[in-house]
């Protein structure tokens, strides 16, 4: 329905008397109007829960094996290994360490769009955080990005700034 002919048809509106006697004036294609804006703002919610459920679910059902994963890392660790053996579990240990964010990260999400969390600030230094990313494998194709973080990491000094309340 397009809005001129919205506007057309509402130029002639109704008169209705609520229990109180108060006067309204309503318009059937109006009212057609706002009950499918009501119906559709119940589907999006509706899709908004069923989307917050489905993430909650799929982050508790990969974190599970996940924490397999990890586990069988800290095993492999306390065998006997060579230097580049070494290597290679420390980089699947970050590489897990990061995934188990990620997972933690949507689990997150999930409870924030439920509304069953409250946030809370807390501080961190940018600075080891930008460092800490530098050393992920991949961190190449972020060059540009990190540097940039850093640059700003020194316009802002080392006595940084608060964004909490």
């Amino acid at each position: 329905m397009k809005l001129i002919t919205i506007i057309e048809t509402c130029a002639e509106p109704i008169v209705v008397y609520d229990k109180q006697g108060l006067t309204t004036y309503v318009n059937p294609a109006f009212e057609r109007v706002l009950t499918e804006l009501a119906r559709s703002r119940q589907e999006s919610l509706a899709a908004n829960t069923a989307k917050a459920q489905f993430l909650s679910n799929i982050s508790h059902e990969v974190r599970t094996p996940m924490n397999h994963v990890m586990g069988m890392i800290e095993l492999l660790r306390n065998t006997r290994l060579d230097d580049e053996q070494q290597a290679f579990v420390d980089i699947l240990q970050k590489s897990a360490d990061s995934l188990m964010g990620v997972l933690t990260d949507v689990l997150d999400y999930s409870r924030i769009e439920a509304g069953k969390v409250d946030g809370e600030c807390i501080g961190f230094d940018l600075r080891t955080l930008v460092e800490k990313i530098k050393t992920l494998p991949g961190a190449n194709m972020a060059a540009d990005m990190i540097t940039a973080v850093a640059q700003t990491i020194e316009t802002i000094g080392e006595e940084g700034g608060s964004w909490c309340g």
